[in-house]
């Protein structure tokens, strides 16, 4: 029997065009990283939240130089204040002390943890780059998953790299890269979330996705309390999703399991 031509021919182009849709995927990001870089390399000014980014994850005396009883009624030096917002020899990967400082702020530790990672490879040493290529990471796995979700909503292949394109070089986008504040983890975090939600709608439940999309949940109030609004959102419309597909084992283990990260959260940082 002779073969269909289709068969053979059809399996080599969608492998093909695998290959070539990640090359362009990966060219957007590299692009978008070179515009934000231009734009990062005219940054002349911080925000007082961007200095308490730094001191929040890496002073190792006090959340405030305010409160640092010490530094009262006196000139503060530049060196004084740098060893505020940098980490001093011995003091690296101090973790513990990242969360005491934020427990008397109001944010959760994740962000000012990664912060505190990066600027423990380069102690006694200040540089907005520290958060800058963290937002650029975050950035990047922000856009993979924007890509993702685009798969599963566009039909035409050729438009699934827009919604990438329209954010990645959007205002919005160069604002959040540029404010060193934890807001552009939890874009990730947020898409990563909006895309396991989209991708059970589309293709089915499985447990991996549903513990994905906990731990999600997690390290999304881990990063910043505004999250756990988007997912009480994202999960109430999931559990209409099953309860009206009748899946209901999975409605009851879905809603219990996102209601016990959001406890973990108030558990992990009370």
């Amino acid at each position: 029997m002779p073969l269909d031509p289709e068969k053979v021919v059809r399996p080599k182009r969608r492998k093909h065009y695998g290959r070539a849709r990640y090359f362009i995927l990966v060219l957007i990001i590299l692009l978008q990283f070179a515009a934000m870089t231009y734009v990062c390399r005219d940054k002349a000014e911080y925000h007082i939240d961007e200095i308490y980014s730094y001191l929040l994850s890496n002073s190792y005396d006090t959340d405030r130089i305010a409160h640092d009883e010490s530094k009262w009624d006196q000139w503060v030096s530049g060196d004084e204040f740098k060893d505020f917002v940098t980490v001093q020899q011995g003091e690296g990967f101090s973790y513990d002390k990242v969360y005491f400082n934020n427990s008397l702020d109001c944010h959760p530790p994740l962000y000012y943890w990664a912060v505190h990672t990066v600027c423990s490879f380069f102690p006694e040493h200040f540089s907005m780059w520290f958060g800058l290529v963290l937002n650029l990471i975050f950035l990047a796995g922000a856009d993979i998953f924007i890509y993702q979700i685009s798969r599963k909503l566009i039909a035409s292949k050729h438009l699934q790299f827009l919604p990438v394109i329209i954010y990645g070089f959007s205002p919005i986008a160069v604002e959040t890269v540029t404010f060193i504040r934890m807001y552009m983890l939890l874009t990730m975090l947020a898409m990563i979330f909006c895309y396991l939600i989209i991708s059970m709608i589309k293709d089915g439940v499985t447990k991996t996705k549903l513990a994905f999309t906990w731990i999600a949940i997690y390290l999304g109030g881990m990063t910043q309390y505004y999250a756990l609004v988007l997912c009480f959102w994202g999960v109430l419309f999931f559990e209409i999703y099953l309860l009206a597909n009748k899946k209901i084992k999975e409605f009851f283990i879905n809603g219990i399991a996102s209601l016990a990260s959001v406890a973990l959260v108030y558990f992990s940082f009370p």
